[in-house]
């Protein structure tokens, strides 16, 4: 029992702060470890009440879903919970957004939005084009392209672009 206390004592403190700082690729092989961890326990378990399970079998697919997951997560570029150095990133090199993209970033990061229309309430403006929502930034000389998953809250930046390039439309693709 003490033993597992001292497992916990130093498991959660360590998990909290691999979900919170740790890049996303050590946090999935942090997690398929344990998963894998756990169905071997689990196979063991069903050993010795003389059940038979296909292990290595369950393993690879195990491995294969949490590999699959980590590479949809791969698409997310920027979720906007990293704050100021995401701002800084979208901007790019146009010292001038900073302050623009600084003030729609404090205002979307407290925003509660369940559809396009409470977006449009916060920013009269934005439109959605595809599967994105386009903001205009610094009067209508750029373009904040987003994409919003309204169930989770999260909002995803996707291009900062001048007016000219977003009307080309490469980004797109």
């Amino acid at each position: 029992m003490l033993l597992r206390i001292l497992t916990a004592a130093v498991l959660i403190p360590a998990v909290v702060a691999l979900v919170w700082w740790g890049p996303s690729a050590l946090l999935a092989a942090a997690a398929a470890g344990v998963a894998l961890l756990a169905l071997a326990e689990f196979f063991t378990l069903g050993d010795r009440m003389g059940l038979r399970g296909f292990r290595k079998w369950a393993m690879t697919c195990a491995a294969g879903l949490f590999y699959a997951q980590y590479s949809l997560g791969l698409v997310e570029r920027h979720a906007l919970a990293g704050g100021v150095s995401i701002v800084r990133d979208a901007a790019g090199g146009h010292r001038e957004l900073t302050g623009p993209l600084d003030s729609w970033h404090r205002i979307a990061k407290k925003a509660a939005w369940r559809n396009l229309i409470d977006v449009r309430r916060t920013f009269p403006s934005a439109d959605a084009v595809d599967e994105f929502t386009v903001f205009n930034i610094k009067g209508n000389s750029y373009r904040l392209i987003t994409e919003i998953n309204y169930p989770t809250g999260r909002i995803f930046l996707r291009h900062v672009l001048t007016h000219a390039e977003y009307g080309k439309g490469g980004w797109r693709n």
